[in-house]
C-alpha cells in the first residue's frame, strides 16, 4: 500500500502537510494507543494522540460541543470546527505545548467567543506548517461515524484496531465509565439508520444502566468499524489480542501494508512497553491482556453482557464470543 499519491492529492486540496499519514482508530480501550505509538516509533512518525478529546486539545471541546463525543459525517458534508480540527491534526498538530489554563480561559468564553480564537490560533499555526513534509500518525477513538469523511477529504492510511469485546467492558466498568447521551446523539441513530441493513441489525439500547449499556455501546463501536473495514479492502485492521499474543508479527504485517520495513526501533518499543504500567499507561504485561475479562468481571456482568453482543446478528465480535 502507498502513501504516495492520495495524500498529495488531498494536501494540494487542502493544504495540509505533504508526509505520510496514517489514522488509527477504534473503541476507547482497545489498545489504539500502543499500537499508534508502535506505528510512529517504527516509521519514525510524529505521533498526535487525540486532537478530537477535549480533555487534550480545545479544538475537540468546540467538535464536542457541536456534535456530541462521536461526531457523524458523511463525505462531503461541510464542518467548520471538524475541518479546522483535523487540517491542524494531518499537519501535526500544534508548534506549541497545550497549556490547562488556556482551555480553562476558553471554556468560561463559550463556544461563540472561544470559537473564533480557537480557529484562527490553529489556522494560523497550520499556515506556519504548509511546507513541512513530515510523516505524521494521528490516534482517535471518536472517529468510529466518521472515517468515510476522514477518508474523503484527507486520504490517510487507515489502521482499525479491534479487541475483544469483553476486554473492552470490563476496562470501562474497571475505570467506572457509562453510557451517556453526550456518547450516542440523533447524528449517530441517522447515521445507523442509513448504514446498518436489517441483517446486520443493532438492539434496541437497553433500559438498565450498566454493563448492559456499555456492552451495547462497545457493540455499536465494533459493528460500525467492521463495516467500514468490509466497505475498504485496503484499510488495515490489526488486533490487539493477537499483537498482545505476537507484538512483532502484528506490527510487522501492518508496517508492510504501509510500505514499512520494521527496524530495530520496533523491537526497542515493543520491549519497553512490555512491563506493568497503570491507570494510562501503554506499559502492560502483554500476554496478560487478552482474556483478562475472566479476572475482572464477576459472572453476572459476562452474562449481561454477553446477551446484549449476541444481539448484533451478523457482526463478527458475537460470532465469536463463544470462543
Amino acid at each position: 500500500m502507498s502513501l504516495g499519491g492520495e495524500h498529495s492529492k488531498s494536501t494540494a486540496t487542502y493544504g495540509v502537510a505533504a508526509g505520510p499519514r496514517v489514522l488509527v482508530s477504534g473503541p476507547p480501550r482497545s489498545g489504539t494507543t500502543w499500537i499508534a505509538q508502535g506505528l510512529a516509533e517504527a516509521m519514525g512518525a510524529a505521533y498526535l494522540h487525540e486532537p478530537d478529546n477535549p480533555d487534550v486539545d480545545p479544538l475537540g471541546w468546540l467538535t464536542v460541543r457541536r456534535h456530541g463525543l462521536c461526531a457523524a459525517l458523511e463525505p462531503g458534508d461541510r464542518d467548520d470546527a471538524m475541518e479546522t480540527l483535523w487540517d491542524l491534526a494531518f499537519s501535526g498538530g500544534w508548534t506549541k505545548p497545550r497549556i490547562d489554563a488556556v482551555r480553562a480561559g476558553l471554556a468560561m468564553l463559550g463556544v461563540a467567543a472561544a470559537a473564533p480564537l480557537v480557529r484562527g490560533a490553529a489556522r494560523a499555526t497550520l499556515a506556519m506548517r504548509r511546507h513541512e513534509r513530515g510523516a505524521v500518525v494521528v490516534k482517535s477513538v471518536n472517529l468510529a461515524f466518521a472515517l468515510d469523511w476522514i477518508d474523503a477529504r484527507y486520504a490517510p492510511a487507515m489502521v482499525l484496531v479491534r479487541r475483544h469485546p469483553l476486554d473492552i467492558v470490563a476496562s470501562w466498568l474497571e475505570r467506572g465509565w457509562g453510557f451517556g447521551a453526550h456518547l450516542y446523539a440523533d447524528e449517530e441513530s441517522r447515521w445507523l439508520a442509513r448504514h446498518v441493513s436489517k441483517s446486520t441489525a443493532v438492539p434496541e439500547v437497553p433500559r438498565d444502566p450498566g454493563p448492559a449499556q456499555v456492552a451495547w455501546w462497545i457493540g455499536v463501536l465494533l459493528r460500525v468499524q467492521e463495516l467500514a473495514a468490509a466497505a475498504h479492502p485496503a484499510w488495515i485492521t490489526i488486533s490487539h489480542d493477537q499483537a498482545c499474543v505476537d507484538a512483532e508479527g502484528a506490527f510487522g504485517a501492518a508496517l508492510e501494508q504501509l510500505g514499512v520495513k520494521p527496524g530495530p526501533s520496533l523491537r526497542r518499543y515493543i520491549d519497553s512497553t512490555d512491563s506493568y504500567g497503570t491507570a494510562y499507561e501503554v506499559k502492560r504485561n502483554r500476554r496478560e491482556q487478552p482474556g483478562s475479562w475472566r479476572k475482572k468481571l464477576t459472572e453476572p456482568q459476562v452474562t449481561e453482557a454477553v446477551a446484549i453482543l449476541r444481539d448484533f446478528r451478523g457482526a463478527g465480535f458475537a460470532d465469536r464470543l463463544d470462543s
